[in-house]
């Protein structure tokens, strides 16, 4: 069951809920305020941060480089330290870029047009 309150007393002819929960309507300069209420939120039955409900998060895959990259990280201590140095969400971005060509050619040609910028500690997209 839910319920509409109103702090407007006319409410009854102006009753114009959007399906959510709070809308604000000007009537003849008048303002109100309509807030939709449900039954289990009135009566305390509602999942929220006191209730100790618990959120099961997913483990974060673990990144697998190309061969490429990795011969090269393992040749190279300085290109090594600045990709590791990369935040998480770059070391993926430039992870994806190297991964996606079928051809061994073509993945070595990326990371090594990539080296000056990693050694920069710049993003794939970063300018």
């Amino acid at each position: 069951m839910q319920r509409a309150y109103s702090l407007d007393r006319d409410h009854d002819r102006h009753r114009a809920l959007v399906g959510g929960a709070v809308q604000i309507a000007t009537h003849g300069g008048r303002h109100q305020l309509q807030l939709r209420v449900n039954a289990a939120h009135r009566e305390g039955d509602s999942a929220d941060a006191t209730s100790g409900a618990k959120v099961e998060f997913k483990e974060k895959a673990k990144l697998v480089f190309p061969e490429e990259l990795t011969s090269r990280l393992d040749a190279d201590p300085d290109f090594a330290a600045a990709f590791r140095a990369l935040t998480p969400g770059r070391q993926r971005a430039y992870n994806f870029y190297f991964s996606a060509p079928e051809q061994s050619k073509t993945r070595a040609a990326r990371v090594d047009k990539c080296v000056p910028s990693i050694l920069e500690g710049r993003g794939l997209n970063d300018r």
